[in-house]
């Protein structure tokens, strides 16, 4: 968090292999976690609790409803080994489950390379599962769930919190953590009045306001000072989003929930190089 706001750079010293070896081992694991939050969440179900035996969620197949074991479980591996079917029922197992593990390896590893072996790299790749889940979600046009939306503002705000106790002096520290709070007020204040100009102005009809509690995650991760580099990173990202889903013949989006989602991402990784593109 430090590179990002510029404050303490990380510097050239090389990550020690031990690092990229765990997170290329954790990564995947991320991925298989992110695809069952992402699953329960579709179903309007907890991803923390069954709601059948108040015990801790389990996976299950989304066919035949019988639980999945440790071996059924292993993050690429198990879909390969499988030939991509469910090893009781013989039924298909999208391909997306061993995709989105590999999109987890490649964000843990590329966090890792771009934050550097700190705690801010750590809080990042926590937020890996989170990060694919709204990707996806807005992608199909779903309202991102809650309890992720506040798993990543509890995040967030711990890594404020972390970078504030760590600052040289007490006041920066204390203008760190305010930063976040304040960025998460603006950043949401802006996702309000967007809502506003597309519900007044454009006429849209909009049954959702899931823009406002996504900026307000965005806000409290990178403060005031990014505001240019997300709307910048959301406003590329979103017209080429656009192009892909008309070759694709997908529905129109109506928002930025999506563009959004994708500049958390995407600020993570190259928010600095951006930022100082704009203001060398």
């Amino acid at each position: 968090f430090e590179r990002l706001n510029q404050i303490d750079p990380v510097g050239t010293s090389p990550i020690p292999v031990l690092f990229f070896v765990l997170a290329i081992v954790i990564g995947p694991v991320l991925g298989s976690f992110a695809s069952a939050v992402i699953h329960r969440s579709r179903l309007g179900q907890s991803w923390i609790v069954d709601a059948e035996s108040s015990g801790a969620a389990r996976s299950a197949c989304p066919q035949c409803g019988g639980q999945l074991k440790w071996f059924d479980l292993v993050p690429i591996l198990s879909w390969l080994c499988l030939r991509g079917k469910c090893r009781m029922c013989k039924a298909p197992v999208s391909a997306s489950y061993p995709l989105l593990e590999l999109a987890a390896l490649v964000l843990s590893v590329s966090f890792l390379s771009v934050l550097g072996a700190n705690f801010s790299a750590v809080i990042a790749i926590v937020a890996v599962p989170f990060l694919l889940t709204i990707l996806f979600l807005s992608w199909e046009g779903r309202k991102l769930p809650t309890d992720v939306l506040a798993v990543l503002f509890a995040l967030g705000l711990g890594l404020r919190l972390v970078a504030a106790l760590n600052a040289p002096s007490g006041a920066g520290g204390l203008k760190l953590f305010l930063d976040g709070g304040l960025g998460a007020i603006f950043y949401a204040a802006l996702g309000f009045m967007l809502y506003q100009f597309r519900l007044r102005i454009l006429k849209a009809s909009l049954k959702a306001r899931g823009e406002i509690p996504l900026l307000a995650v965005l806000g409290v991760w990178f403060g005031i000072s990014f505001l240019p580099v997300v709307l910048i990173s959301a406003g590329v990202y979103g017209f080429v989003a656009a192009i892909l889903r008309i070759l694709v013949k997908a529905k129109p989006q109506a928002g930025m929930l999506h563009p959004f989602a994708a500049s958390f991402i995407i600020v993570l990784l190259f928010g600095g190089r951006i930022l100082e593109s704009i203001i060398p």
